[in-house]
């Protein structure tokens, strides 16, 4: 009977957390969502829920798309290549002989039995021929959860572009957002509204990577 209270404990705990994260992970959205459809003056008297519909600003949103729609191409190549060429540098480095600051593969990499690379050298395959055929198959869970921390990294990523891009059409998302934050007065609601829509191709890559991201989290996890 004891043992039956502590499983059910336990399962509620885990319920608990799950909702506790999804909780934190959900309202942040769904308060980005309510204020995007409200002027300043609606968002100040009622910031926490909708208005009725035939109040909705939806000329919010048409603002927000103008301003950031030429952007989401170059947001989507930068953080694409720029995920591509860090994932080929880190598992360089992590079965490279040299301690470098890449915790993730790095960790993970050395847990791999070292006779599989000997055995890879005797029959003759040269660095990048390990990394082909032993380490990525190995370890695909763990930089599947490399690309998608990097690629949010990239996507997100503010002071870079801005340092590095005078060419307008060239301009990433986030970048692009400053344009929505006016320098006297900020329209709050056209500005969620520019994140709303900047925030739709993560949810997309993430919802599909799901598996893969908490595969990879789990395998961390199991060599640690």
């Amino acid at each position: 009977m004891k043992l039956s209270q502590t499983k059910l404990l336990a399962e509620w705990t885990k319920i608990g957390y799950i909702l506790f994260v999804l909780f934190f992970a959900f309202v942040p959205m769904f308060f980005m969502v309510v204020v995007s459809f409200k002027t300043n003056d609606q968002y100040i008297l009622n910031p926490w829920f909708f208005d009725p519909i035939s109040e909705w600003q939806w000329g919010n949103w048409a603002i927000a798309w103008d301003t950031v729609s030429g952007y989401i191409a170059n947001s989507i190549f930068v953080s694409f290549t720029g995920t591509a060429i860090t994932i080929v540098i880190v598992l360089m480095a992590a079965v490279g002989g040299q301690v470098t600051g890449i915790f993730i593969l790095r960790n993970f990499i050395e847990d791999i039995p070292k006779e599989l690379f000997e055995s890879a050298q005797i029959d003759g395959a040269g660095h990048f021929q390990q990394i082909w055929n032993i380490v990525i198959p190995m370890s695909a869970s763990i930089i599947s959860v490399a690309c998608i921390m990097d690629f949010l990294g990239s996507w997100n990523n503010v002071i870079l572009p801005l340092l590095l891009l005078r060419d307008d059409e060239l301009l990433t998302i986030p970048v692009g957002l400053y344009r929505l934050d006016g320098e006297y007065v900020k329209q709050y609601g056209q500005l969620m509204a520019g994140y709303a829509i900047s925030s739709v191709p993560l949810l997309l890559i993430f919802l599909f990577s799901m598996r893969l991201f908490v595969k990879g989290l789990s395998a961390g996890a199991v060599k640690g």
